[in-house]
């Protein structure tokens, strides 16, 4: 939609306006003001009486509660036309710059938005550069003052001219020539008769608002005056604008203002005495046209009616309520994303990446540190044990002979002459368990094997190992049972042997033919290796984009970017591409480190575990997403991340099986983001399987829902956020 000032009256008309941010707590009650076109209107007030709602109203950044806003011939954020957009240039009150951002980088950023030529931005950049006396625009906008970044952030409004400029304060700051400067300017822009400018200001000093072609004074969410600056001197016999408004302060508070305003000669005599009103000292303020019934609904009250009462709560009798049509509203939400936004954004996170090249170092290292320490220390054996043994045989060699079968890398066997020493060992920690044999082993022994059907209890248990242990660390315990068991099993088989024997009379009645799936002699790093791999893609990927607009939106770069045009969809999708890089990265690294370096068994095909493990990345990313829309701050997203991550490592089956699990949490286990894709990573990596067996492609299946799921709500938050 393009709009030519021939086509308009105003440049802003705002009709009836109402917004409170808490039900009890109005912040504009019932405004209604014009801004001519070509011209400069001076928003005029303290601190708190509502003048960067108003703006915000203005650019589309809030949603009045009731009431118009026109800006530019259209209502904010209607589809098609360009409020957010550039048709406006916002400067905010807050700085909203990058601040690892060269002056050059910041005005591309902007000007990519505005999709404005390279050569335009650059010849911009230079005639702000020097009409602003800013440093040279290869310098850091973090090395600026304060008062030059403000500079800087003015510039950004002004870079594509655009027919309107929101100004909010923007000579904070800035020395008195200077700001002189800048008026010059903003005049010559407004009285260019072939691109005129009309601007918005705000300013905390009143003065210097005379130089402007109209002026607003506001009050508690009201206007108090509403003409020209000469004329609001004349008519109060004053020098100062400074001056005027305190009289009309005072007199509002005292319930004496004028009622000099157009809108109030629309009511009726009888209205105006029933009530004291403090009206609008107006140089001509007729209402917007009234709203047909197709747009508006329409409160009983007589159409223009105003109640500004002395006590500040009441509102107009006439709020106005704009009926959006839902084709509309489904266009907003559903337009395709601009290419050149999206590559604006994506320009602007690796700009701020480059920046942070230790940062990044750190995203790429930090899987292979994790996958390194998980191949290095999760899985092996236990080797080096302590053991504390108590030989009292006496009635042959065996006993001294089985202790040589002991696996001297798996024990440190540290001998003890009685058992009461030795338990006191494994009591103060300095030994994991007692390995003791009796005084007649070898006998009973020999007669447990020569005549087993004769064999006693007494014979039995003189002829066996007996072992205490730490049973502290289940792990250490049950590897030492099982070395200690193999190594009797070895000693016996050896002695039977000698016999003329089998050794297989010392074994269990229980084969273990070869394995269908799997290996013969698995370990817990492969049983745990597909879950870490899941674990590290899916948490580094939440980690990259849990901040990704808490920071953004606390130092209001959220809102310049969207009032400039960008929508959230776009947003999302730059953050995306970014990470998406950053992920892909990442996960070889992963991989290479796991299948290659560290020699992971991959049984299956190795693009299965290439395509999983992406994707896992991407449903990650979309959790970070999630989490990002859903935060305000940082110590809550992070917050947040961390608390995702324990149950998922918990509950899907990573640590320990999920069969273990009591029938319940089964069924929340398998419902986690990231348990059917460990699944069908196990599956890949140790069963063999293609993308055709069940496992596998469920677990593509549930990360693609999740992923989906996830971005929608995303998108959804955001959207009722209005970040």
């Amino acid at each position: 939609m393009d709009v030519t000032p021939g086509q308009l009256m105003h440049a802003v008309e705002v009709d009836t306006l109402c917004k409170s941010y808490y039900k009890s707590t109005p912040v504009l009650k019932g405004l209604s003001l014009q801004v001519p076109l070509g011209k400069i209107y001076g928003l005029l007030g303290p601190s708190g009486c509502g003048k960067t709602t108003l703006l915000k109203c203005v650019v589309g950044r809030l949603k009045p509660d009731a009431g118009v806003v026109q800006v530019m011939g259209g209502r904010p954020g209607k589809p098609g036309h360009r409020v957010p957009g550039n048709l406006i240039g916002y400067m905010p009150q807050d700085l909203a710059l990058y601040q690892d951002f060269t002056v050059s980088e910041t005005m591309y950023y902007f000007g990519r938005i505005f999709h404005m030529p390279s050569q335009e931005i650059d010849r911009q950049t230079d005639f702000l550069v020097t009409l602003l006396e800013l440093p040279s625009k290869r310098r850091l906008i973090c090395q600026l003052s304060g008062g030059q970044q403000r500079r800087v952030s003015f510039a950004c409004a002004l870079l594509h001219r655009p027919p309107l400029l929101i100004l909010d304060e923007p000579t904070v700051g800035v020395d008195p020539l200077l700001r002189q400067c800048i008026w010059n300017h903003m005049l010559s822009i407004v009285n260019n008769r072939e691109r005129p400018t009309s601007i918005v200001i705000t300013t905390h000093y009143i003065e210097e608002a005379r130089q402007g072609h109209m002026v607003a004074l506001m009050r508690d969410g009201r206007l108090l005056a509403e003409a020209k600056p000469q004329e609001l001197l004349d008519r109060y016999n004053d020098s100062s604008l400074e001056s005027v408004f305190l009289k009309l302060c005072e007199m509002d508070s005292e319930d004496s203002l004028p009622d000099t305003s157009a809108a109030a000669s629309s009511t009726s005599a009888a209205a105006n005495a029933a009530a004291s009103t403090s009206e609008i000292v107006t140089e001509n303020s007729p209402l917007l046209p009234k709203p047909s019934n197709h747009d508006r609904s329409l409160n009983s009250s007589p159409a223009g009616a105003t109640s500004n009462s002395n006590d500040g709560d009441s509102l107009p009798n006439l709020l106005y309520k704009e009926y959006v049509p839902l084709g509309d509203s489904l266009r907003s939400v559903f337009a395709l994303p601009s290419l050149w936004h999206i590559l604006a954004v994506v320009g602007k996170n690796f700009n701020n990446l480059r920046r942070r090249l230790t940062f990044l170092a750190f995203q790429f290292i930090l899987p292979i540190i994790q996958i390194v320490l998980f191949c290095v220390c999760v899985g092996g054996d236990p080797f080096g044990l302590t053991l504390a043994s108590v030989n009292l045989d006496s009635s042959g060699e065996l006993g001294a002979k089985f202790m040589t079968y002991l696996d001297n890398n798996t024990f440190h066997v540290k001998p003890f002459k009685n058992l009461e020493e030795a338990r006191t060992e494994v009591r103060n920690v300095r030994a994991w368990a007692v390995l003791s044999l009796g005084a007649n082993f070898s006998t009973d022994l020999l007669a447990r094997f020569s005549n087993p059907t004769a064999a006693t209890n007494a014979t039995l248990s003189g002829g066996s190992v007996h072992l205490q242990l730490d049973n502290s660390n289940y792990q250490v315990s049950l590897m030492i049972q099982k070395s200690v068991a193999e190594s009797f099993q070895k000693f016996a088989g050896d002695l039977l042997s000698q016999f003329g024997l089998s050794p297989e009379l010392v074994s269990l009645p229980v084969v273990m033919d070869a394995p269908l799936l799997g290996t013969d002699n698995p370990s817990f790093t492969e049983f745990m290796a597909p879950g870490m791999i899941v674990t590290i893609v899916f948490f580094m990927a939440t980690g990259l984009t849990a901040l990704s607009f808490v920071l953004e939106r606390k130092e209001g770069l959220l809102d310049r970017s969207l009032v400039a045009g960008v929508t959230i969809l776009e947003l999302m999708l730059g953050h995306m591409l970014t990470q998406l890089l950053i992920m892909a990265g990442q996960t070889g690294l992963l991989l290479f480190f796991s299948l290659v370096v560290f020699q992971v068994p991959c049984h299956g095909s190795v693009l299965w575990v290439i395509l999983l493990a992406l994707l896992n990345g991407f449903t990650g990313m979309s959790l970070g997403l999630m989490i990002s829309a859903l935060c305000s701050a940082e110590n809550s997203a992070i917050q947040a991340a961390l608390g995702t991550m324990y149950p998922n490592l918990l509950l899907s089956g990573i640590i320990w099986p999920a069969e273990a699990m009591p029938q319940y949490l089964r069924f929340i286990s398998r419902g986690l983001p990231i348990s059917q894709s460990v699944e069908a990573m196990r599956s890949v990596l140790s069963r063999g399987f293609g993308f055709t067996a069940a496992p596998v492609y469920l677990g593509f299946v549930s990360a693609i829902a999740w992923a989906s799921g996830l971005l929608l709500l995303a998108l959804l938050l955001l959207r009722i956020r209005g970040i």
